[in-house]
């Protein structure tokens, strides 16, 4: 899930519908009117990098949490 987010974010500007405006991302282009952050490659990248970050530390927020309750349990059922 997170190599998607990395790929869809962060990498934003190598999408095939997107490469082609690499070479003027802060020009508007017709192809990013409906996309977060358009109407220019700099703004849909920029915005949808920040939405992967958002993410990104949730899911690390999320992996904390799951690795403190196992480790409790674990805990718990180890000692005599």
């Amino acid at each position: 899930m997170s190599l998607v987010g990395v790929y869809s974010g962060y990498l934003y500007c190598l999408r095939p519908d997107a490469i082609s405006a690499l070479g003027h991302p802060f020009t508007a282009d017709s192809q990013f009117d409906n996309s977060w952050g358009g109407p220019t490659l700099a703004g849909a990248w920029f915005v949808h990098a920040l939405a992967v970050l958002g993410v990104h530390v949730l899911a690390l927020g999320i992996m904390h949490t799951t690795a403190a309750l196992q480790s409790r349990v674990t805990r718990r059922l180890l000692t005599p």
